[in-house]
């Protein structure tokens, strides 16, 4: 009673019976406990301290990883387990190698790395995990002595779960890589592109300045005459910073009543019929023109055909 102790007597410790008579206990002048049963009576001598008897080893017995037995049957299980990727299923059986008939053992394990606390078994030795996450554990078992007290002879086994080759670092940097493959070249591609468009337009910005200076020096303009709309595009420079090239602007003007001196026109219309049927490489004519002042200004056109169409119809002249 001080210790709150107690011994389990088995038939291996000379019980008479594991049945005993109901009130047939009773105490010796010498201190011994007198039981009763049906085969006899049993002698305890409560103040006998006996050697305590060395706690049993504990072993695997058995595993089972999937569909795969790896040591079952043995006589020496592996000290240490792997299972491989697409095995789900890990089925272990301990037990104490404690064969007296009084042994009674219970058993407790725990999956360091995966179980929080130890898992109390009973007297049952199969233990079965399924879907152990990839890693590395540590299996631990423990069972009672024949007292019924956790013995610290303990059973460490060592697992290892595989990665799935799917979850593989290497595979995972291969699936990211291919991917991204797609999107590294079309930004590629798109930088190439936007390149391809920024030399584009520095070449026409380019070409632009060429222009306006060419205009704004020889005091030309550049006209654009469509035929079919009789409309007339012309573009000048204009000095807009008192000679300075930088500040040069273009003005562009759209004349729908592109008036001709009477005097002129006949010689004009001459001109370009003999350009649009092929007989003068560039059409060229001296006439005047309506000034918008309600005068006239002597002009000197020179141009060419720009634009035909599928009958091979003038469209555009240009000069």
């Amino acid at each position: 009673p001080a210790t709150r102790e107690a011994r389990l007597f088995g038939m291996g410790e000379g019980l008479q019976d594991l049945e005993f008579n109901g009130g047939a206990v009773g105490q010796l002048v010498d201190g011994r406990l007198a039981f009763a049963g049906v085969r006899g009576v049993n002698l305890v001598d409560p103040g006998r301290v006996d050697e305590p008897i060395a706690p049993a080893p504990l072993r695997l017995l058995s595993v089972r990883l999937g569909n795969r037995a790896d040591g079952e049957g043995a006589l020496w299980p592996p000290a240490s387990l792997r299972v491989r990727a697409g095995e789900d299923l890990v089925r272990l059986r301990i037990g104490t190698l404690d064969f007296a008939p009084s042994a009674q053992p219970r058993y407790r394990y725990r999956m360091v790395g995966f179980d929080s606390d130890w898992i109390d078994n009973g007297s049952a030795r199969e233990i079965t995990y399924t879907h152990l996450p990839p890693g590395h554990y540590t299996f631990r078992a423990q069972s009672t002595d024949r007292s019924g007290r956790w013995s610290n002879r303990e059973l460490q086994v060592p697992v290892t779960v595989d990665v799935p080759l799917w979850r593989h670092p290497a595979v995972l940097v291969l699936v990211a890589l291919a991917l991204l493959a797609p999107l590294v070249f079309a930004g590629w591609q798109w930088h190439k592109r936007r390149l391809r468009e920024r030399s584009h337009l520095e070449d026409m910005r380019e070409r632009e300045d060429r222009l306006k200076l060419a205009l704004w020096a020889s005091g030309e303009q550049f006209w654009d005459y469509h035929l079919t709309e009789g409309t007339m595009h012309r573009l000048r420079a204009e000095d807009r910073g008192e000679g300075a090239t930088q500040d040069l602007g273009v003005e562009t003007m759209l004349e729908r009543d592109h008036a001709i001196h009477p005097d002129d026109l006949e010689r004009v219309n001459a001109q370009l019929r003999r350009h649009l049927q092929g007989e003068l490489p560039v059409f060229e004519s001296q006439h005047r023109v309506a000034d918008g002042a309600g005068g006239w200004t002597w002009i000197r056109a020179r141009g060419r055909v720009v634009e035909r169409d599928g009958m091979n119809r003038a469209l555009r002249i240009a000069g």
